[in-house]
């Protein structure tokens, strides 16, 4: 996901969306089923436990990424993504 959000977005206590995390939940609100990929350098531990543990979601380090590992990560949540469409019972 990118920033800036769009102008009007907020979450559900109606504070601005500013946050990967506010985005992500409100993201989910309305398409439970994609997926999401968390970019940051943030070392605050308890936003990392937070962002790490955001159901569906993978998180990869700004410092330390590489071109061919952010790839990798999308064409693997893509397949995951295929792979649990139509497992859903009616």
């Amino acid at each position: 996901m990118m920033m800036p959000v769009p102008s009007g977005w907020d979450d559900d206590q109606g504070e601005e969306l500013t946050t990967g995390l506010t985005v992500a939940k409100r993201i989910r609100s309305v398409r439970a089923d994609l997926p999401i990929i968390f970019l940051t350098n943030i070392r605050d531990a308890s936003v990392l436990q937070d962002v790490e543990n955001f159901p569906g979601a993978k998180y990869l380090d700004k410092r330390e990424l590489k071109a061919k590992d952010f790839v990798a990560k999308i064409h693997e949540m893509v397949r995951g993504s295929k792979s649990t469409e139509g497992s859903e019972t009616a």
